[in-house]
């Protein structure tokens, strides 16, 4: 019982995990990193499966599953090809994307969830959400090289991205990458902005439920 109470605990789990697994296989071959990029999304569907726990939800999450580990299978056949490197990193968006929809619904709109649970489940939103433009982040360094690059020089890769994405997010901003395209500067903002609204309204809302409910049973 005490474990249908925490649905989000399983997802919160994976999510930090594969976060900080990240730098860890940041310099190992390809397979690898397509492992990872594979049990990424197999693990976060099925944690936004057990939150929606719908069969609709259930369905939606099995054909993006399927999908993106199609779209990864053709980008380990063709590591090079731009298309094939897209079509991996839209398969991972659209999981994130998906499961952020699932996390929303579950934090603003399940009353009958136990408190504590949709405040986790705010949590993952919002690791998710960096996970998310994290891939807009990799579409955009593949069209362009050269659309984020690093102030001390070297290339960029996917930790770097994340990192950006999360210190964007958080709107800490160090100034360590720097991004040079246009179209990476407007989405940088979007996600300060995105973090930011996040923040404020969705975690200050849960919280205020919380402690009105705590004021209720006490």
């Amino acid at each position: 019982m005490t474990v249908l109470k925490f649905r989000s605990l399983f997802l919160l789990v994976v999510a930090l995990f594969i976060i900080l697994m990240s730098p860890v296989t940041e310099g190992s071959n390809f397979g690898v990193r397509i492992s990872l990029g594979a049990l990424w999304i197999i693990l976060v569907g099925v944690g936004g499966s057990f939150i929606a726990s719908t069969r609709r939800w259930w369905k939606f999450f099995g054909i993006a599953i399927l999908g993106a580990l199609i779209a990864f299978t053709f980008q380990g056949l063709y590591p090079e090809s731009p298309i094939a490197k897209v079509a991996g990193i839209t398969a991972v968006a659209l999981i994130n994307f998906l499961t952020l929809i699932v996390i929303l619904r579950f934090s603003l709109l399940n009353a009958t969830a136990y408190p504590i649970d949709r405040v986790l489940a705010a949590i993952c939103g919002y690791l998710i959400l960096g996970k998310l433009w994290t891939a807009f982040y990799g579409i955009a360094l593949v069209c362009d090289p050269d659309a984020i690059i690093q102030f001390s020089g070297g290339a960029v890769g996917a930790v770097d991205l994340l990192y950006f994405s999360l210190v964007t997010l958080s709107t800490l901003g160090y100034g360590d990458l720097v991004a040079q395209n246009d179209f990476v500067r407007i989405l940088a903002a979007l996600e300060a902005v995105a973090g930011v609204f996040y923040s404020a309204v969705l975690i200050a809302a849960l919280v205020a439920e919380l402690r009105i409910q705590s004021a209720k049973e006490d």
